[in-house]
């Protein structure tokens, strides 16, 4: 995720922070969104061997999401190092998942 000057975040997290309305139809596709990274993480977590995926997977949408948002505030990285430190050790706490890399 780079942050330049253009970065707002994400659009799909910006969008719902806009949509008063809760039955608004664009909020069943900002929730197909992140149904969908969530299965992709879930999926990625899967096949390196974890065994909680879902929740893997979830601990780390909310990273990615906290992240971006908080990238898009500050216009800096930092909050993209500590998420990316916070999910290593996510990683490393599952069996072994990261091993190889420290």
């Amino acid at each position: 995720m780079a942050v330049g000057d253009d970065f707002r975040g994400c659009g799909f997290v910006n969008a719902a922070a806009e949509l008063a309305d809760l039955e608004h139809p664009a909020r069943a596709v900002i929730r197909e969104h992140q149904a969908g990274l969530r299965e992709h993480l879930a999926g990625l977590a899967a096949d390196a061997g974890s065994e909680r995926p879902e929740s893997l997977a979830e601990e780390l949408l909310l990273l990615l999401d906290g992240a971006a948002v908080t990238a898009s505030i500050e216009r800096t990285t930092g909050a993209l190092d500590v998420a990316r430190g916070v999910a290593t050790g996510l990683l490393r706490s599952e069996s072994g998942l990261v091993a190889a890399r420290r």
